[in-house]
């Protein structure tokens, strides 16, 4: 009886160790809360998007912890069972990703729910300057293309009046009018 014990808790800490370990290794923030609305689980990635935050967050209820631009989005996954795919949110100058989903044991019983942070914000800048060069690019082309049409017309009026420069008579008023369209 003893071994089995001994077995049946060691399998429960693989376990439990397994799952922080794939928690832990998620490239988004994970924030992790029961239905009750206390925080589970986060993990270092939550802490780096959300310096404010730390571990004695944990076990506590999410209106103790979660201030007032964040609570009303946890709370419509958690009272709500609203679940959100790819969310984008602006949340303490950053722009994010959130997804969300309720975990549910084998029985489909909801435990809480789950929450991934994906700090975006440096992707939207880039986005947004790449669409200003491309922006610039096109108004690049379109005044190259101006002044394409201008110069062709221009380049007509200037050999014409360099000819009649050549031809002209010694009029002083008539050859000042050529020097100026010239």
């Amino acid at each position: 009886i003893v071994d089995k014990i001994n077995e049946l808790v060691k399998n429960v800490n693989w376990f439990q160790s397994y799952n922080r370990y794939i928690i832990e290794s998620s490239i988004n923030g994970v924030l992790s809360i029961s239905n009750e609305g206390n925080i589970i689980r986060v993990n270092r990635v939550f802490y780096n998007i959300f310096p404010q935050f730390n571990d004695t967050m944990l076990n506590k209820p999410i209106t103790e912890v979660l201030d007032k631009t964040m609570l009303p989005l946890v709370e419509q996954s958690l009272y709500h069972n609203m679940c959100y795919t790819n969310k984008e949110i602006h949340l303490f100058n950053k722009i994010l990703e959130v997804s969300s989903t309720a975990v549910v044991d084998d029985f489909k019983n909801r435990l809480g729910v789950l929450f991934l942070f994906k700090d975006i914000t440096l992707i939207k800048k880039y986005e947004k300057e790449f669409q200003e060069r491309e922006r610039m690019a096109v108004l690049g082309e379109m005044a190259l293309g101006v002044a394409h049409e201008i110069k062709n017309p221009l380049t007509s009026v200037k050999g014409f009046t360099q000819m009649l420069q050549r031809t002209s008579s010694d009029n002083g008023r008539e050859a000042n009018y050529l020097n100026l369209i010239d």
